[in-house]
This record gives C-alpha cells, structure tokens and sequence, in this order.
C-alpha cells in the first residue's frame, strides 16, 4: 500500500486523525491549522457533520478539514462548497478504502458549481456503464466510481487539485 503524503505539518496531523475516524459510523471532522495543530473535532450523524459558521469564519481560512464519510464516496458538494466559501487551504474525506484530497481552490471558482457537477456526473456515469458493459468495472463500484471520477473532471475544468490515494 503507498505511504500517504505527510509533507506538510497539516498533513501529517490529517494522516492521524483518519486513520482514527476511518471505520467511524458518523461522520467525524477534524479542523487542521497550517502548522499542525488540531483547532475543533465534530461528530456528526451518519450522513453529515457541521462547524458553526463562526467557527469557520475565524479558523477556516488556511487550515485543513478532514472528515470521514461512512458511505465510501469522495466529496459531496457540500464539502467543496464549504472549503471555498471559507478559503480552506485543503479538505479531504476518508474512507476505508481510499484518501481523497482536493486543494489549491481559487476565489473565482465561486460560479454554479452544482449545475456543474450535474454535468460532469452525467459524463462519468455514462463512462462508467460503458466500462461496466466491458467488463473493466465491477458493477458494485459504480456509485463510488462516478463520483470519483466526477471530482476529477470537475478539478481538471475548474482549475484545482483532487487526487485519491489508497489507504
């Protein structure tokens, strides 16, 4: 398995926290400062977890936000919403199987990124099926799949970083 990137103090704060929150049930977020410092942990229910908004007003800007998403899929839009409306440095999500990493966000991104994501969603969807069809995708990894592949499409066109990692 490839050993996750540490190589930032942030980093290797976040490495930490998912390798806790992981296989957690509810969904548990960790806010990173820059230098590695824990700034405010949350447990959520099973399909979200939320900061006040003066919370993130104060810490937000620079640090990281890292959370688990008990379901195995990538980032909702929420997450990536969140992390530019309150200039995240970077946001992840982990699972059990794979780390997800989107960064370097930019203020102009702040367009109609739903109706965007629609579009994209359709595209990997309808490439995944294709796959599925030949037999290059197992049927129950199309949902995590699809939106995986929806992330990287959108960073591609929008101009910020998404990557995932096996973990």
């Amino acid at each position: 398995m490839p050993r996750p990137d540490v190589s930032t103090p942030a980093r290797q704060t976040a490495v930490l926290t998912e390798n806790r929150i992981r296989a957690c049930l509810r969904e548990c977020a960790q806010l990173i400062a820059p230098d590695g410092t824990e700034i405010l942990y949350r447990i959520g229910t099973v399909s979200s977890v939320s900061f006040l908004h003066q919370e993130l007003a104060t810490w937000g800007r620079g640090a990281t936000l890292t959370h688990n998403h008990p379901n195995g899929q990538s980032f909702s839009l929420e997450d990536v919403s969140l992390a530019m409306a309150y200039a995240l440095r970077e946001v992840r999500v982990v699972t059990t199987t794979h780390r997800h990493v989107a960064t370097m966000f930019s203020p102009s991104m702040r367009l109609p990124l739903g109706g965007a994501m629609a579009a994209e969603e359709a595209r990997a969807a309808a490439a995944c099926r294709d796959d599925v069809r030949r037999g290059l995708m197992n049927p129950a990894d199309f949902g995590v799949t699809v939106r995986h592949r929806t992330w990287q499409r959108l960073a591609r066109s929008l101009g910020f970083d998404y990557w995932r990692e096996q973990s």
